[in-house]
């Protein structure tokens, strides 16, 4: 049996439900989207966008989920009650376990789709929708590649395991955490990966190769870690909507966005730099403020760096951007170190060390 899809790369998990999967990533990730955004005003804007959300898992979510486990358990009872008997596993069950399972992820997928697709929603809201969808694709991507390869064995002979397992049992209901919710210690670098890493996938879709990411902060184990206290969820989309201005800034010939961490006088500076057009210096005052944006033509509205700056400040930070007409912008996020000790050796952006990504 053939397996339709590369599940080994981790970064093309977006390819789990084909453009489902790629059109939901892109509707939570774009800060863009019809609809625009609302200002958020703290614990009050998280804690309404975790009951929201949380209705949402409950009604629509977890049932389907639920629905899904019952059906496959009872596809891979007929199969080891075959493997059991000694009998070949028809062509048509193969397809039929297969298409079952993948088809009742697209429509779990869809409804992260519908909702993502509804106007409004804080830079809480979204954050969480991200953290929720992706949290599933990782798994479902793990949980189908394992039933394929299993059920590929079984189909020749090759199972050894005495019961075909239902790796669909795997799935798991949906919740919050009051971790997820709370103001805490991240490791920047962790925060940074993730973000990138998500920031890469999208550019699959997106730059067709025009664009190179470079990751100025070398390999992944670092010590000492630099910790900030932020929201997991809400720096990611903070860095993402970073990242994605400087893909739009970048023309269709192509060009390098580079990311950047280091450590100043007690605070953490995280940097998107882009290759790109610059800001005209005209526009430089205006380019924070709300509903302000360049690209109204292309359903900007002028949400984006405004949301990212108003949650930065929040927590006790602040946004720089630095910018050359003809030759690109730097846009740095200033937050102050947490648990930050003064006998540990300062970090500013290792020299000589450079993770390149071409896209």
């Amino acid at each position: 049996m053939n397996h339709p899809m590369d599940y080994g790369v981790t970064a093309r998990c977006l390819d789990l439900c084909g453009s489902v999967g790629q059109e939901c990533s892109r509707a939570i990730l774009d800060p863009e989207r019809e609809g625009g955004l609302e200002q958020i005003d703290g614990p009050e804007k998280m804690a309404e966008a975790a009951k929201e959300i949380r209705l949402f898992l409950t009604t629509e979510i977890n049932p389907k989920l639920a629905t899904l486990k019952e059906r496959m358990a009872r596809y891979a009872e007929a199969i080891n009650n075959m493997i059991d008997h000694g009998k070949s596993i028809p062509d048509e069950m193969q397809s039929l376990y297969n298409e079952t399972g993948m088809n009742g992820l697209r429509e779990i997928l869809n409804l992260f789709l519908a909702k993502t697709s509804e106007p409004g929603g804080n830079i809480f809201y979204r954050g969480l929708l991200r953290m929720l969808y992706h949290r599933l694709n990782n798994s479902a991507s793990v949980i189908v590649n394992a039933a394929f390869l299993d059920l590929d064995e079984a189909s020749h002979g090759k199972f050894d395991r005495g019961r075909f397992p239902d790796h669909y049992v795997r799935l798991q209901t949906f919740d919050l955490t009051e971790k997820e919710l709370t103001l805490q210690p991240w490791d920047i670098y962790q925060l940074a990966d993730r973000s990138a890493d998500l920031f890469q996938a999208q550019l699959l879709i997106t730059s067709k190769g025009r664009i190179k990411l470079n990751r100025e902060w070398g390999l992944r184990k670092r010590t000492p870690m630099i910790f900030i206290n932020t929201h997991e969820t809400i720096f990611g989309e903070c860095a993402m909507e970073l990242m994605r201005n400087a893909e739009r800034a970048i023309q269709e010939d192509g060009g390098e966005i580079t990311t950047s961490i280091g450590r100043v006088d007690g605070c953490v500076v995280f940097s998107v730099t882009d290759t790109g057009s610059g800001i005209d210096p005209d526009v430089m005052p205006k380019i924070f403020d709300d509903g302000f944006t360049t690209r109204p033509e292309k359903g900007g509205t002028g949400k984006g760096l405004n949301l990212v700056r108003t949650y930065v400040e929040s927590i006790g930070g602040r946004i720089e951007v630095e910018s050359s007409l003809g030759k690109g912008s730097t846009f740095s996020i200033w937050l102050p170190a947490a648990n930050y000790e003064a006998d540990q050796t300062a970090i500013a952006a290792p020299s000589g060390i450079h993770e390149e990504v071409k896209l």
